[in-house]
């Protein structure tokens, strides 16, 4: 799954905080006032996390939805968000000092892009993986790269140099990996702020690109940025600003909240939140809790099905009693695996670890399920028993995000989705008769995902990115035969009926979609005209399953604004620390 619902341009006009107030003035320099509160809405799609300038004057961010993700500008002084044009595939934006520029990884690139409209220009080639970057005020970019066991560690690029150079290399053969994430310069350009986690205790550090040596500061669930004093970073949930003398490189007080709740994700402490040096800060809260109802064929509601909470990823049993699902505590922003009991309408924790378990699936007799969890860095593929017995891990770590998808109706196949730093999200089998080595399904330089088997284990549905953007798509499972494409104006969620002869999935902004499937299994597979189903009206379909009986679907929805909150800005924030 993947809003330009309320703007502030009003209430910056009242409030004078306008493109003639000194805040954004070139020629004035800050001065500090009262503080405002205000909220700025972007394009629809799932956002990354927002990025102020260090001048405070605009949120840069990444949208990302139907296989395209850009780099989108917000200057506070405006009402609308601008598209940075040359920023397809564009990842983890971060400014330079003076804010004229933003840094961004994209196509094994480092690049760079100023506000006054040229095209992006490489900085740098860059190790494979997933990157995060933060650039001094000498120029210096210090970057980090994780999920290849290849090329991960911390890179820096002295300013006006082409090619960086490795300083640090991460030790993979711990049995638990630290993951030293998101450094985050100091002023001095010389030191810089990171987090460390293993095995789901992070703390905060600060470290030295003249020295090996780095010293523990305080425990933090988040990332981690400095700005007038102090550490921004979050812990349960909580947004904290904690005095930091940075010559001294040592906390000088308590953290103070300055946000109840902000949204983060714990595996990785990724966190929706930044400060400028001028005063601003920028937060996203956390995702609203899910409506969960059961549904018939013309979309009239039956009855509520699950507890209320963050929910995703649900998964009936085939016996139709249970349903997995994933459920996120929205203080730890950690995942656990759910069990609802539909008959005794009685939920139980299955999974109870301090890092994450993700996208359950059962097994055809009921007795196991697969899911993901990150419990030695991203997360890889474990087999759980249900009465009882340990979970046993089915694919060992490399460093890439595993994400479960489906079991074949006969027990032999496990299917997955598996990352590739250079060709992005792959299909992938386990048979468990086999050597349980795994194996890519097929070869192709696109995306593909969320792969589900038929009922008679003779096909395969799933998401590509072949056209341009995602799209649902049938080919043969386990056998030669080329792919059929099923949608027409962009696909998601794609789902078999109870016999294989029907295919459901939702187009994006429209309605949820039932498409008939004929194969004799002599020939290709003939895939009917998409049909409408029914519509969720002004409410977003967050996912979905088809009940075992045929006759009624599990919907989980929410409004836009409850997915994808918008940013709310704090001007002059330090001013909440004189009330606390």
């Amino acid at each position: 799954a993947w809003g330009m619902a309320l703007v502030a341009g009003v209430a910056l006009l009242v409030l004078g905080f306008g493109p003639t107030s000194p805040f954004f003035s070139r020629q004035e320099p800050f001065r500090p006032g009262s503080m405002l509160r205000f909220t700025v809405a972007h394009p629809r799609g799932f956002d990354r996390r927002p990025v102020v300038s260090p001048d405070g004057r605009h949120i840069a961010f990444v949208i990302e939805g139907l296989g395209r993700k850009n780099i989108w500008l917000r200057s506070l002084d405006r009402t609308e968000a601008q598209l940075l044009d040359g920023t397809d595939g564009a990842g983890t934006p971060f400014w330079s000092p003076d804010s004229r520029f933003l840094a961004f990884f994209a196509g094994g690139k480092l690049k760079r892009v100023g506000l006054t409209g040229a095209p992006p220009a490489t900085m740098a080639d860059v190790p494979g993986g997933w990157g995060v970057g933060t650039w001094a005020s000498d120029g210096t970019i210090l970057f980090e790269v994780t999920e290849t066991q290849e090329t991960e560690g911390w890179y820096v690029l002295p300013a006006g140099a082409r090619t960086p150079r490795n300083i640090r290399t991460f030790d993979l053969d711990r049995e638990l990996t630290p993951d030293k994430l998101f450094p985050y310069f100091l002023p001095d350009g010389k030191h810089f702020l990171f987090t460390e986690q293993v095995g789901g205790t992070a703390f905060i550090h600060v470290g030295s690109l003249d020295s090996d040596e780095t010293r523990q500061l305080v425990p933090g669930d988040s990332r981690v940025e400095y700005a007038s004093g102090h550490l921004i970073y979050v812990r349960e949930g909580k947004l904290l600003a904690q005095p930091f003398d940075a010559e001294a490189l040592a906390v000088t007080g308590e953290p103070v909240q300055l946000v109840e709740q902000v949204d983060f994700f714990a595996p990785t402490g990724g966190a929706r939140f930044s400060v400028s040096q001028q005063g601003t800060l920028t937060y996203r809260p956390p995702a609203a809790v899910v409506r969960t109802m059961w549904v018939d064929r013309e979309g009239r509601e039956l009855a509520m099905a699950l507890e209320r909470g963050r929910l995703v990823n649900p998964r009936i049993s085939p016996d139709g009693r249970r349903v997995a699902v994933e459920r996120t505590d929205p203080r730890t922003g950690a995942a656990d695996i759910w069990v609802t009991d539909l008959e005794r309408d009685l939920s139980t924790r299955l999974t109870t670890s301090i890092r994450g378990e993700f996208d359950p699936v059962w097994s055809p007799d009921g007795s196991r399920l697969l899911y993901s969890a990150d419990w030695s860095g991203p997360p890889n593929l474990y087999l759980h028993e249900l009465d009882g017995g340990e979970a046993v891990e089915l694919v060992p770590p490399n460093r890439q995000v595993q994400e479960s998808d489906d079991w074949s109706g006969d027990g032999r196949y496990i299917l997955f989705s598996w990352d590739d730093p250079v060709t992005g999200s792959d299909i992938w089998t386990v048979d468990l008769e086999g050597d349980r080595q795994p194996e890519k399904l097929f070869e192709s330089s696109f995306e593909e995902s969320d792969g589900r088997i038929s009922p008679d284990g003779r096909w395969l549905v799933y998401i590509s990115s072949e056209s341009g953007r995602s799209e649902v798509y049938v080919r043969p499972f386990m056998r030669p035969g080329a792919a059929v494409r099923v949608s027409r104006g962009g696909g998601l969620m794609p789902r078999w009926g109870v016999q294989g002869t029907e295919l459901f999935f939702k187009e994006p902004g429209g309605p949820l979609l039932a498409v008939s499937i004929e194969a004799d299994g002599t020939g290709p597979v003939r895939v009917g005209k998409p049909q409408p189903l029914f519509d969720i009206g002004d409410r977003v379909l967050r996912d979905y399953e088809v009940h075992p009986d045929g006759k009624r679907f599990l919907l989980m929805t929410t409004t836009w604004d409850d997915l994808v909150p918008p940013f709310q800005v704090i001007v002059n924030w330090p001013r909440l620390l004189e009330s606390r």
